[in-house]
């Protein structure tokens, strides 16, 4: 009986006998008093003082033991989890000591062999769970089960069978962002979020930009980053938190830290680290201009390569990249990508044009047609509003879709099924978009808007999304013609360098006398055998960036002409020091005149431009030279004084 005269459920021989439990292995037993007993010794020893019971037992993704979660009771009897890592016990057995004594468990063993012994046994238990940890979300390697930072997806016909035999999902990330977690359902994200966008073509397409995670994930495609850029108050940050509801919580970055909307205010360091944080889920960058580096044309490369720069340990050899990095970014700024790599002195070129496509947002994306600016507003702050309450439901409402495909029958076979569907929109989108027929760059690019495009497809298919077939095509194609407008406005810096210095060339070719000459005035090179040779210290003053680049295209061109040697420098020497010594970059003369390679380079020919042209007729009268006028300048002459 109980001191209160309640009859004992027990006797108390049977309360007095130590217990064992499924989840220990037969070492080890639990006393009345709360300990757990190492029995394999001579004599029982005290292992934990305090229980605390192994419920999941962790792993890498090729089976190595890492870690074990342990349950046990707080002070006020609540059930709470701990997890210790095999690294941690044997490089700091003081830490997990004090992590298990917070948690009322006690272990008093001066060297880390018991616990090792304790939990390796426990891992063997198959009562425990076992976790696969993956280090990234998305796909895990040619398994059908994608990866969030909150559950893990697969076919639901396999969660059927799963649960029938008692298992319980196997796959879980190693470092989970909270920021990254959903709130709220999908249909009222669709009905709050989605429908509130719906006549809008390029906010669809932000939209779109997030979802295209899912495609690029499974098809192992590379990085892209998509930049919207206008004046301030167009609707820039809007983009962003629309395209930020998708995966995560898309809240004002200005006024939430919590956000998951990050700046482009990192180090190269952190922005590689937050796209491996991100991949297969995507990554929101607000405000190009608050990039605190110099080189931003290397750390666009570096982003959008896929891994970090390689290293070699202390011995030499290779260390192997683990983390990938393969998601779209999308960006945001008042200047186009192009723009800022003028500013920060980078080169513009067809690669930088395709890994960061630019889209330009215009203060009509955001309005409707007869709708005030006060209604714009209101109607946008609602968007913001619920963009910050409902989110993350739609990327993994995708992936489920797709892992949901009656025609899926493996990882490959799901890859297969979506390349052919991408192939077919990038045949669907040439025709559409400007210039794609004809331009090899613009099909290049196309390739990230065909996934766009097919990744909108699938999404009103699997009802993830509430448009239409025609809403989708516009809403890319929109977005398509804009990044091919942005290539048409801004020509290529080493263009621009060339075009330069081919102008230069033309205004100063008094400058440039013929060889042998007799000048005692400045030059800047000279004319030999139909060649314009320029002095290199002077090519380097007029083209001080691009040079290397510069010189490359001219010699593609036919214009830059090597040495017999191939050198790419000719050499002028004089038995006696003479004006022309020096290093000259030799270039074909007609190509860097624009003539048509009909004239004889006769020095007095070749004139700066100007409104009135000349024949080579001389006629001789009475000590004066006359130049007969050209064509159509019948009724014009000009005299120069014979020398």
């Amino acid at each position: 009986m109980w001191p209160d005269g309640s009859p004992l459920t027990h006797t108390i021989a049977q309360l007095s006998q130590w217990r064992t439990s499924s989840l220990l292995s037969e070492s080890y037993a639990i006393t009345p008093d709360g300990k757990i007993m190492n029995m394999a010794g001579k004599e029982p020893s005290v292992f934990f003082d305090g229980v605390g019971l192994p419920i999941t037992t962790f792993h890498d993704i090729e089976g190595r033991f890492e870690a074990q979660e342990l349950a046990c009771l707080d002070a006020d009897g609540q059930l709470v989890t701990l997890t210790i890592d095999l690294e941690s016990v044997y490089q700091d057995l003081k830490k997990i000591k004090a992590r298990t004594s917070s948690h009322r468990l006690a272990y008093y063993s001066a060297t880390e062999s018991q616990l090792v012994r304790f939990m390796l046994s426990c891992a063997k238990m198959k009562q425990i769970e076992s976790v696969c940890l993956v280090d990234q979300a998305g796909f895990v390697p040619g398994q059908l089960a994608y990866v969030t930072h909150d559950e893990t997806l697969i076919r639901e016909d396999e969660r059927e069978a799963l649960q029938r035999h008692g298992n319980q999902l196997c796959y879980r990330l190693r470092k989970v962002m909270k920021q990254l977690q959903p709130q709220g359902s999908h249909e009222e994200w669709i009905q709050q979020v989605a429908t509130a966008v719906r006549h809008s073509p390029l906010m669809q397409f932000a939209i779109l930009v997030m979802l295209t995670n899912v495609l690029i994930n499974l098809l192992q495609k590379g990085t892209t980053i998509v930049h919207f850029h206008g004046p301030s108050s167009v609707g820039k940050t809007t983009l962003a938190q629309l395209a930020q509801s998708v995966v995560g919580r898309a809240t004002d970055p200005s006024t939430d830290g919590g956000s998951a909307i990050r700046k482009w205010h990192n180090t190269l360091n952190a922005l590689l680290s937050l796209l491996e944080g991100h991949h297969g889920m995507g990554l929101v960058l607000d405000e190009l201009g608050s990039f605190i580096g110099k080189n931003f044309g290397a750390l666009m490369y570096a982003m959008t390569n896929g891994q970090r720069k390689g290293r070699c340990d202390k011995a030499g050899a290779v260390v192997e990249t683990q983390s990938t990095a393969a998601l779209c970014v999308i960006s945001t700024g008042e200047l186009s990508s192009d723009d800022y790599l003028r500013k920060t002195g980078d080169s513009v070129n067809s690669g930088a044009r395709i890994r960061m496509p630019n889209i330009e947002v215009r203060p009509e994306d955001a309005s409707l047609p007869g709708e005030t600016l006060a209604q714009t507003k209101a109607r946008i702050d609602q968007i913001k509003t619920a963009s910050g309450m409902c989110y993350g439901t739609a990327l993994p409402a995708l992936a489920q879709g797709l892992l949901n495909l009656p025609e899926v029958t493996s990882y490959v076979a799901l890859q297969q099924l979506v390349q052919v569907r991408v192939n077919e929109c990038a045949e669907r989108l040439v025709p559409l978009v400007d210039g794609a027929a004809e331009s090899p760059l613009i099909r290049r690019g196309l390739d990230f808007f065909a996934m766009t495009l097919a990744t909108g497809l699938y999404s009103i298919e699997l009802g993830v999304l509430p448009y239409t077939e025609e809403e989708i095509m516009a809403a890319v194609v929109l977005a398509a013609n804009r990044w091919v407008a942005s290539l048409d406005e801004q020509p290529d810096d080493i263009a621009r360098a060339i075009r330069h210095l081919q102008e230069q060339v033309v205004l100063k070719r008094h400058e440039f006398p013929d060889m042998g000459a007799p000048t005692t005035g400045r030059h800047l090179g000279v004319i030999r055998n139909k060649q314009l040779l320029v002095r290199v210290e002077w090519f380097k003053t007029l083209v001080p960036q691009f040079g290397k680049q510069v010189l490359a295209r001219l010699e593609e061109q036919g214009c830059l002409i090597r040495t017999e040697k191939d050198r790419m420098t000719t050499r002028i020497k004089s038995a006696t020091a003479g004006i022309y010594d020096g290093q000259y970059y030799a270039f074909d003369y007609d190509k860097m005149m624009g003539l048509d390679g009909e004239d004889d380079h006769e020095p007095e020919a070749v004139q700066p431009p100007k409104t009135t042209k000349f024949t080579r007729r001389p006629t001789c009268s009475q000590g004066r030279v006359t130049a007969s006028p050209a064509s159509g300048m019948q009724g014009l002459t000009a005299s120069v004084d014979k020398f």
